[in-house]
Parts: structure tokens; sequence; C-alpha cells
């Protein structure tokens, strides 16, 4: 499994200090399941313009090979190298997210902070953050978690607080392929924006994966295909 990547804009090989787009750096539990991803990305003068930290919530609800959905640790946004945004979230022993806060002009006070209640399901999956500012208790935020029945992760949905209730503005549906020869990557994790029926309402993308190779095929609804990327791949027998 993949632990880091650096794309560059400039050659390497052929330049001293080449220009970087974006790199990441992977760590992966005891599982193979994506637990934390650490990145940054650069603009055409390779001078960054954001980094960050995301960390996986649904370590129990995703495929060996993949990561599931998370939060950013933290987040922050640079404009000719001076920070201009931040934010930071703090995850309880569970590794959920317990608070949050925001510095939105990056001058190093947070002027906005949140604090969240959590609901699981009887089987103690993460079934809803509710986010809550601290000085008002007033709500914000929430995001609801489904799960299909092998409990991996299927819906999420995202609502803001309006007129005094939670409304809807995003659901996105999580498909999941598994390697068919149980090869090192044990599965791929795609996911959409969807109507509440799970069908795409923007681009997406779906896999084809046999022994020899795989292709993915990226589309917009219904089923008009943009592109496609084929790979082959080595059958790999694990032995025990």
């Amino acid at each position: 499994m993949k632990t880091s990547q650096i794309c560059y804009l400039d050659n390497p090989s052929e330049t001293p200090n080449p220009r970087k787009v974006y790199e990441y750096q992977n760590e992966w539990n005891q599982e193979g399941i994506l637990a934390t991803r650490t990145g940054a990305e650069y603009d055409s003068d390779g001078i960054k313009e954001n980094e960050y930290k995301w960390r996986s919530t649904t370590l129990k609800n995703a495929l060996r090979g993949t990561g599931g959905m998370g939060y950013d640790e933290y987040y922050r946004e640079y404009e000719e190298g001076l920070l201009t945004y931040q934010d930071e979230i703090t995850f309880d022993e569970d590794g959920y997210p317990e608070t949050l806060r925001i510095d939105n002009d990056g001058d190093g006070t947070f002027e906005e902070n949140y604090y969240t209640e959590i609901s699981k399901t009887v089987e103690g999956y993460l079934e809803s953050v509710t986010w809550i500012e601290t000085d008002t208790d007033t709500n914000k935020w929430k995001d609801t978690f489904a799960y299909d029945n092998e409990a991996l992760l299927k819906i999420t949905k995202g609502y803001d607080w309006v007129e005094n209730q939670f409304v809807v503005y995003e659901i996105s549906t999580n498909v999941w392929y598994r390697n068919p020869v149980n090869g090192p990557t044990g599965g791929i994790h795609v996911y959409y924006e969807s109507d509440e029926a799970g069908n795409p309402v923007g681009d997406y993308e779906t896999v084809e994966w046999s022994e020899t190779g795989r292709t993915l095929h990226y589309l917009i609804p219904p089923e008009t295909e943009i592109y496609r990327i084929t790979e082959s791949l080595e059958k790999i027998i694990l032995f025990q």
C-alpha cells in the first residue's frame, strides 16, 4: 500500500529545486486501513497553498487498502507564504471528533469554537456528529452515517441548522470494490454526491476489477462515460 507520493511540476532529475504540485504521506493501521494522511498543495510557483492532516473515523467500516470517511485534524491556508486561515479538531478516546476551533484570518486567534455531541449505532459505529457553538450552545452542523449489512459505510449526509431545524445540504453514497484475488490492496472506495436513493447527481466513478486488471470509469449522470483508466495487474496469492 502506498505510503507517500509527491507530484512535481518540474522534472526532479533535471531541476535542483523542482516545484511541487502536491504531496502526501499515509499511515496505515495493523488491518491495512488508512488511518491518517498528511499532505500539502502548492501553487504554480511551488509556494505552499495549504496543508492538512486527515484522520479516518470509520476504521471499523472500511476495506483493507482504503480509509473511508474522516475529518481534518488540522487544515491551514496560505497566501505568498503567510497563514490566512486555519482550523483544528481534537478527537476523543474513541477517535471521534470532540472540538473544533477556527481562525478565520490566520492571526492566531480562534474566533469560532464548537463542541460535538456524538451518537453511535447499537454495534458501536459512528452514527451522527452534531457540531454546537461553544459560547451559545447553538446547533451549527450535523453529519450522519449509515452502513450496509457488512458494516461498510454506505450513506453520509451533511446538514445545516436553518430556522431551528437541520436541513440536509449534501448526500454522499459510498461504494466498495473488493480485490478479486485478495491482493495487498484489499479494496477500492469511491463516493459521489447522490440523491436519497443513491443515484448520482454529479460526476461519479465505477470500477471493474478482475484477476488481471481493473478499469476505472468516470461518468456523468445517468451513464455517460467521460473517460476511463485501465490498469493491468499481476495475480497475487497470499499464503497464510
